[in-house]
């Protein structure tokens, strides 16, 4: 158990799971846009009317800045929301299946493969790929992971049937039900 702390503490270090959101990005093309409206109104309204239509030109560059500073600003965030949720779930966690993903997060498995591959595109996601065959996540991490935990093979005491056990956790017999427990002796 000391091995799995001392991992997620190396871990917190080197893959932070906090990244910051841009903020002032979106501020600034909030302020940019007021400025291209504001320019614009007083084009159009305003008591220095001119009959330039430059300055409307000048506006309207000013509003669609503003709105692709949004726009950009607004996705990037969004996208920090989905990693960090997925971030949670697969390195704090450990779920390394579509299906375990797909419980926890109340989504489909399409849902989640199309989100995690444009995590992993987009290089928010490392060290990680999806194989679609046989719908886990694989990687050095999921590698590094699955090495530390403790498995054993046990025969249930119900039925006699073999059943593979990870440690620290309670499993359910394949064959009758009976609760199995792994056993450090």
């Amino acid at each position: 158990m000391a091995k799995l702390i001392d991992r997620k503490k190396h871990l917190r270090r080197s893959e932070s799971g906090k990244v910051l959101k841009k903020q002032a990005l979106r501020n600034l093309g909030i302020g940019v846009y007021a400025f291209g409206m504001f320019t614009w109104y007083q084009q159009v309204f305003g008591d220095y009317y001119y009959s330039y239509e430059i300055g409307r030109y000048f506006a309207f560059v000013f509003i669609a800045v503003g709105l692709l500073m949004i726009y950009r600003a607004t996705r990037y965030n969004l996208q920090i929301d989905m990693y960090n949720q997925y971030y949670y779930w697969i390195y704090q966690n450990e779920m390394f299946t579509l299906q375990e993903l797909a419980t926890a997060s109340e989504k489909s498995e399409t849902t989640i493969i199309r989100e995690i591959n444009t995590l992993i595109n987009d290089g928010f996601l490392k060290n990680i790929h999806l194989n679609t065959k046989e719908r886990t996540i694989e990687g050095a991490f999921v590698t590094s992971v699955k090495e530390q935990i403790q498995r054993k093979v046990i025969r249930c005491s119900g039925c006699g049937a073999r059943n593979e056990v990870v440690e620290n956790e309670t499993r359910e017999c394949e064959y009758c039900g009976r609760k199995l427990v792994y056993d450090h002796q």
